[in-house]
Protein backbone atom coordinates (compact mmCIF):
# COMPACT_ATOMS: atom_id res chain seq x y z
CA UNK A 1 0.00 0.00 0.00
CA UNK A 2 1.20 3.72 -0.83
CA UNK A 3 0.79 6.68 0.07
CA UNK A 4 0.94 10.54 -1.06
CA UNK A 5 4.39 10.62 0.86
CA UNK A 6 6.00 7.52 0.17
CA UNK A 7 5.33 6.71 -3.86
CA UNK A 8 5.81 2.98 -4.97
CA UNK A 9 9.32 1.74 -5.76
CA UNK A 10 11.26 3.13 -8.86
CA UNK A 11 8.90 6.27 -9.18
CA UNK A 12 10.11 9.64 -8.27
CA UNK A 13 7.68 11.40 -6.13
CA UNK A 14 6.08 14.93 -6.60
CA UNK A 15 9.00 17.73 -6.21
CA UNK A 16 8.42 19.65 -3.07
CA UNK A 17 9.35 23.80 -3.98
CA UNK A 18 11.90 24.70 -2.53
CA UNK A 19 11.24 27.69 0.33
CA UNK A 20 14.51 29.08 0.28
CA UNK A 21 13.97 29.55 -3.54
CA UNK A 22 14.25 32.63 -5.04
CA UNK A 23 11.33 33.88 -6.09
CA UNK A 24 11.32 35.02 -9.91
CA UNK A 25 10.23 38.57 -10.92
CA UNK A 26 6.85 39.75 -12.36
CA UNK A 27 6.72 40.50 -15.89
CA UNK A 28 6.71 44.08 -17.00
CA UNK A 29 2.88 45.74 -18.26
CA UNK A 30 3.37 45.93 -21.80
CA UNK A 31 1.67 49.24 -22.60
CA UNK A 32 -1.47 49.52 -25.22
CA UNK A 33 -0.62 50.30 -28.69
CA UNK A 34 -3.12 52.51 -30.44
CA UNK A 35 -4.82 51.47 -33.52
CA UNK A 36 -3.65 52.09 -37.14
CA UNK A 37 -5.07 55.26 -39.06
CA UNK A 38 -7.81 53.72 -41.09
CA UNK A 39 -6.76 53.78 -44.89
CA UNK A 40 -8.89 54.90 -47.44
CA UNK A 41 -9.30 54.23 -51.14
CA UNK A 42 -11.44 56.26 -53.62
CA UNK A 43 -12.35 55.28 -56.56
CA UNK A 44 -11.27 57.72 -59.60
CA UNK A 45 -14.20 59.84 -60.55
CA UNK A 46 -15.99 58.40 -64.06
CA UNK A 47 -15.65 60.32 -66.97
CA UNK A 48 -17.80 63.56 -67.62
CA UNK A 49 -20.45 62.60 -70.25
CA UNK A 50 -20.30 65.78 -73.36
CA UNK A 51 -24.18 67.22 -73.35
CA UNK A 52 -26.74 65.90 -75.48
CA UNK A 53 -26.97 67.70 -78.66
CA UNK A 54 -30.15 68.95 -79.40
CA UNK A 55 -32.55 67.33 -81.78
CA UNK A 56 -32.43 69.26 -84.89
CA UNK A 57 -36.76 68.36 -85.61
CA UNK A 58 -37.09 69.89 -82.20
CA UNK A 59 -35.18 72.80 -82.23
CA UNK A 60 -37.23 73.76 -85.79
CA UNK A 61 -40.55 73.67 -84.47
CA UNK A 62 -39.69 75.20 -81.87
CA UNK A 63 -38.67 78.17 -84.20
CA UNK A 64 -41.91 77.81 -86.13
CA UNK A 65 -44.20 77.93 -83.16
CA UNK A 66 -42.65 81.24 -82.22
CA UNK A 67 -43.10 82.80 -85.35
CA UNK A 68 -46.86 81.29 -86.07
CA UNK A 69 -47.39 83.17 -81.87
CA UNK A 70 -45.49 86.20 -83.05
CA UNK A 71 -47.50 86.67 -86.01
CA UNK A 72 -51.05 85.68 -84.43
CA UNK A 73 -49.91 88.92 -81.78
CA UNK A 74 -49.25 91.41 -84.94
CA UNK A 75 -52.61 90.16 -86.66
CA UNK A 76 -54.49 90.82 -83.75
CA UNK A 77 -53.28 94.05 -83.05
CA UNK A 78 -53.84 95.21 -86.48
CA UNK A 79 -57.21 93.47 -87.48
CA UNK A 80 -59.31 92.55 -84.27
CA UNK A 81 -61.16 94.77 -82.57
CA UNK A 82 -61.20 96.07 -79.16
CA UNK A 83 -62.69 93.85 -76.53
CA UNK A 84 -63.93 95.98 -73.91
CA UNK A 85 -65.27 99.56 -74.08
CA UNK A 86 -62.86 100.65 -72.16
CA UNK A 87 -60.38 100.40 -74.79
CA UNK A 88 -62.08 102.49 -77.44
CA UNK A 89 -62.13 106.04 -77.89
CA UNK A 90 -65.04 108.48 -77.48
CA UNK A 91 -64.06 109.50 -81.38
CA UNK A 92 -64.77 105.92 -82.02
CA UNK A 93 -67.69 105.53 -80.51
CA UNK A 94 -69.44 108.76 -82.26
CA UNK A 95 -69.33 107.28 -85.43
CA UNK A 96 -71.16 104.41 -84.37
CA UNK A 97 -73.52 106.62 -82.56
CA UNK A 98 -73.99 108.52 -85.73
CA UNK A 99 -74.95 105.24 -88.08
CA UNK A 100 -77.01 104.39 -85.23
CA UNK A 101 -79.12 107.44 -84.87
CA UNK A 102 -79.56 107.33 -88.78
CA UNK A 103 -80.93 104.09 -89.20
CA UNK A 104 -83.49 104.64 -85.87
CA UNK A 105 -84.83 107.89 -88.15
CA UNK A 106 -85.37 105.87 -91.13
CA UNK A 107 -86.75 102.61 -89.12
CA UNK A 108 -89.32 105.27 -87.77
CA UNK A 109 -90.98 105.80 -91.16
CA UNK A 110 -91.67 108.78 -92.92
CA UNK A 111 -95.02 109.41 -91.10
CA UNK A 112 -93.27 110.27 -87.79
CA UNK A 113 -91.39 113.45 -86.70
CA UNK A 114 -88.00 113.53 -85.78
CA UNK A 115 -85.74 116.17 -83.55
CA UNK A 116 -82.60 114.52 -83.69
CA UNK A 117 -80.28 115.80 -80.55
CA UNK A 118 -76.45 116.99 -80.61
CA UNK A 119 -73.68 114.13 -79.77
CA UNK A 120 -72.83 116.76 -76.82
CA UNK A 121 -69.92 117.97 -74.94
CA UNK A 122 -70.44 114.80 -72.77
CA UNK A 123 -69.87 114.07 -69.13
CA UNK A 124 -66.92 112.96 -67.07
CA UNK A 125 -66.73 109.65 -65.71
CA UNK A 126 -64.00 107.05 -63.91
CA UNK A 127 -63.14 104.39 -66.45
CA UNK A 128 -61.00 102.89 -63.83
CA UNK A 129 -59.31 104.03 -60.18
CA UNK A 130 -56.52 105.32 -62.11
CA UNK A 131 -58.06 106.23 -65.30
CA UNK A 132 -60.90 109.42 -66.10
CA UNK A 133 -62.46 109.28 -69.48
CA UNK A 134 -65.69 110.70 -71.05
CA UNK A 135 -69.86 109.64 -71.63
CA UNK A 136 -71.48 110.91 -74.19
CA UNK A 137 -75.21 110.37 -75.28
CA UNK A 138 -77.43 111.58 -78.28
CA UNK A 139 -81.17 112.14 -77.74
CA UNK A 140 -83.82 111.14 -80.27
CA UNK A 141 -87.92 112.51 -79.77
CA UNK A 142 -90.22 110.87 -82.16
CA UNK A 143 -93.50 112.32 -82.43
CA UNK A 144 -95.86 110.33 -83.76
CA UNK A 145 -100.20 110.07 -82.91
CA UNK A 146 -101.14 109.48 -79.54
CA UNK A 147 -101.42 105.75 -78.07
CA UNK A 148 -99.47 104.93 -80.87
CA UNK A 149 -96.05 105.14 -79.08
CA UNK A 150 -95.84 101.44 -78.16
CA UNK A 151 -96.47 100.92 -81.93
CA UNK A 152 -94.15 103.28 -83.07
CA UNK A 153 -91.57 101.02 -80.43
CA UNK A 154 -91.94 97.74 -82.42
CA UNK A 155 -91.74 99.74 -85.67
CA UNK A 156 -88.66 100.92 -84.71
CA UNK A 157 -87.68 97.80 -83.43
CA UNK A 158 -88.57 95.82 -86.57
CA UNK A 159 -86.46 98.09 -89.13
CA UNK A 160 -83.43 98.48 -87.51
CA UNK A 161 -80.62 95.61 -89.11
CA UNK A 162 -81.15 92.61 -87.85
CA UNK A 163 -77.24 92.99 -86.48
CA UNK A 164 -78.39 95.46 -83.84
CA UNK A 165 -80.52 92.75 -81.97
CA UNK A 166 -83.54 95.38 -81.56
CA UNK A 167 -86.22 94.26 -78.90
CA UNK A 168 -89.33 96.04 -77.93
CA UNK A 169 -90.87 94.65 -74.48
CA UNK A 170 -93.06 96.14 -71.93
CA UNK A 171 -97.03 97.69 -71.65
CA UNK A 172 -98.96 99.98 -74.26
CA UNK A 173 -98.63 102.45 -70.92
CA UNK A 174 -94.56 101.57 -70.85
CA UNK A 175 -93.32 100.19 -73.78
CA UNK A 176 -89.57 99.49 -73.98
CA UNK A 177 -86.61 99.57 -76.98
CA UNK A 178 -83.67 98.46 -76.64
CA UNK A 179 -81.18 97.49 -79.53
CA UNK A 180 -76.99 97.36 -79.78
CA UNK A 181 -75.47 99.35 -82.11
CA UNK A 182 -72.52 97.47 -81.56
CA UNK A 183 -68.99 99.00 -80.49
CA UNK A 184 -70.55 98.92 -76.97
CA UNK A 185 -73.00 101.81 -78.30
CA UNK A 186 -76.35 101.19 -76.40
CA UNK A 187 -79.80 102.22 -77.80
CA UNK A 188 -82.96 102.14 -75.34
CA UNK A 189 -85.75 104.38 -75.24
CA UNK A 190 -89.58 104.32 -74.18
CA UNK A 191 -92.68 106.69 -74.03
CA UNK A 192 -92.80 109.91 -72.18
CA UNK A 193 -96.13 111.12 -72.83
CA UNK A 194 -98.88 111.22 -75.16
CA UNK A 195 -97.07 111.32 -78.85
CA UNK A 196 -93.84 111.15 -78.18
CA UNK A 197 -91.37 108.46 -77.84
CA UNK A 198 -87.72 109.36 -76.80
CA UNK A 199 -84.77 107.22 -77.71
CA UNK A 200 -81.33 107.62 -76.01
CA UNK A 201 -77.82 106.44 -77.18
CA UNK A 202 -75.17 105.55 -74.77
CA UNK A 203 -71.81 105.98 -75.16
CA UNK A 204 -70.60 104.09 -72.14
CA UNK A 205 -67.59 105.95 -70.66
CA UNK A 206 -64.65 105.46 -72.59
CA UNK A 207 -61.18 107.14 -73.12
CA UNK A 208 -60.95 111.00 -74.40
CA UNK A 209 -59.90 111.86 -77.87
CA UNK A 210 -60.76 114.72 -80.24
CA UNK A 211 -64.33 114.72 -81.18
CA UNK A 212 -65.65 116.01 -84.29
CA UNK A 213 -67.39 119.58 -83.08
CA UNK A 214 -71.36 119.35 -84.57
CA UNK A 215 -71.69 121.58 -88.04
CA UNK A 216 -73.62 124.74 -88.02
CA UNK A 217 -74.00 125.33 -91.42
CA UNK A 218 -77.12 124.12 -91.73
CA UNK A 219 -79.72 124.39 -94.91
CA UNK A 220 -81.13 127.72 -95.22
CA UNK A 221 -84.77 126.05 -95.42
CA UNK A 222 -84.20 124.36 -91.93
CA UNK A 223 -83.41 127.37 -90.14
CA UNK A 224 -86.24 129.51 -92.00
CA UNK A 225 -88.67 126.92 -90.86
CA UNK A 226 -87.27 127.01 -87.53
CA UNK A 227 -87.05 131.23 -87.36
CA UNK A 228 -90.96 131.19 -88.41
CA UNK A 229 -92.11 128.97 -85.65
CA UNK A 230 -90.46 131.05 -83.52
CA UNK A 231 -91.50 134.29 -84.74
CA UNK A 232 -95.11 132.88 -84.82
CA UNK A 233 -94.80 132.24 -80.67
CA UNK A 234 -93.38 135.65 -80.03
CA UNK A 235 -90.19 133.76 -78.76
CA UNK A 236 -86.33 135.18 -79.88
CA UNK A 237 -84.13 132.45 -80.77
CA UNK A 238 -81.17 132.23 -77.93
CA UNK A 239 -79.40 128.96 -78.78
CA UNK A 240 -78.94 127.17 -81.63
CA UNK A 241 -77.79 123.64 -82.67
CA UNK A 242 -77.36 121.36 -85.46
CA UNK A 243 -76.42 117.76 -86.27
CA UNK A 244 -75.68 116.11 -89.27
CA UNK A 245 -76.02 112.24 -89.82
CA UNK A 246 -75.55 110.60 -93.29
CA UNK A 247 -78.55 108.22 -94.12
CA UNK A 248 -78.24 104.75 -95.15
CA UNK A 249 -78.54 105.48 -98.73
CA UNK A 250 -76.15 107.98 -98.51
CA UNK A 251 -78.31 111.62 -98.40
CA UNK A 252 -77.74 113.77 -95.47
CA UNK A 253 -79.95 114.40 -92.59
CA UNK A 254 -80.13 117.39 -90.81
CA UNK A 255 -81.54 118.58 -87.73
CA UNK A 256 -81.55 122.24 -87.15
CA UNK A 257 -83.20 123.56 -83.91
CA UNK A 258 -83.36 126.13 -81.68
CA UNK A 259 -85.12 127.36 -78.14
CA UNK A 260 -86.47 130.71 -76.71
CA UNK A 261 -87.80 132.13 -73.73
CA UNK A 262 -91.22 130.56 -72.74
CA UNK A 263 -92.13 134.25 -71.87
CA UNK A 264 -95.27 135.75 -73.83
CA UNK A 265 -95.91 132.21 -75.61
CA UNK A 266 -99.44 131.19 -75.69
CA UNK A 267 -100.06 128.71 -73.29
CA UNK A 268 -101.77 126.05 -76.35
CA UNK A 269 -99.35 125.61 -78.77
CA UNK A 270 -101.75 123.53 -80.86
CA UNK A 271 -104.07 126.88 -81.13
CA UNK A 272 -101.17 129.27 -81.38
CA UNK A 273 -99.89 127.28 -84.54
CA UNK A 274 -102.85 126.27 -86.32
CA UNK A 275 -102.36 128.24 -89.22
CA UNK A 276 -98.55 126.75 -89.67
CA UNK A 277 -99.03 123.17 -88.22
CA UNK A 278 -102.04 122.37 -91.31
CA UNK A 279 -101.90 118.41 -90.66
CA UNK A 280 -99.89 117.75 -87.14
CA UNK A 281 -99.11 114.37 -86.96
CA UNK A 282 -99.44 115.31 -82.62
CA UNK A 283 -101.10 118.17 -81.60
CA UNK A 284 -101.43 119.29 -77.66
CA UNK A 285 -100.93 122.24 -75.54
CA UNK A 286 -97.14 121.82 -74.84
CA UNK A 287 -96.39 119.72 -78.00
CA UNK A 288 -97.31 119.84 -82.01
CA UNK A 289 -95.63 118.09 -84.58
CA UNK A 290 -96.12 118.20 -88.14
CA UNK A 291 -94.55 117.47 -91.81
CA UNK A 292 -94.19 120.29 -93.82
CA UNK A 293 -92.36 119.34 -97.80
CA UNK A 294 -89.92 117.98 -97.28
CA UNK A 295 -89.20 118.84 -93.49
CA UNK A 296 -90.35 117.51 -90.35
CA UNK A 297 -91.11 120.51 -87.44
CA UNK A 298 -91.96 120.02 -84.05
CA UNK A 299 -92.12 122.62 -81.02
CA UNK A 300 -92.72 121.76 -77.45
CA UNK A 301 -92.33 123.71 -74.41
CA UNK A 302 -90.74 122.92 -70.85
CA UNK A 303 -91.19 125.51 -67.82
CA UNK A 304 -89.98 128.29 -69.27
CA UNK A 305 -88.38 127.42 -72.63
CA UNK A 306 -89.52 126.68 -75.91
CA UNK A 307 -87.72 124.01 -78.37
CA UNK A 308 -88.37 124.32 -82.12
CA UNK A 309 -86.95 121.92 -84.24
CA UNK A 310 -86.94 121.03 -87.94
CA UNK A 311 -85.42 117.70 -89.61
CA UNK A 312 -84.65 116.81 -93.17
CA UNK A 313 -85.93 113.65 -94.73
CA UNK A 314 -83.77 110.92 -95.82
Amino acid sequence: MTSPDHPPAGEAGPTRPDPDAPVPPEPAPVAPQPDPAPVYYYAPPAPVAPPPRPRRWLVVLTVAWAVVLAGAALWSVRYDGPTDREQTTVGEAKATADRLAADVVVAAGPGVVADVGTFGAGEDCRISLARRGLRHSRVIDLFTAPGAEQRLIQTVAAGLPAAYGASAAGTAEAPRLRADGGNYVLLTGTSTGPGLVRLTIDTGCRQKSDVTAEPTAAPAAARAAVTEVLTALGSPAVAWRSTALTCPNGRPLWTVAASGPATGVPAALDTALARVATTPVVAAPDRLAWRAADLSVSAHTTLDTVTVAATTAC
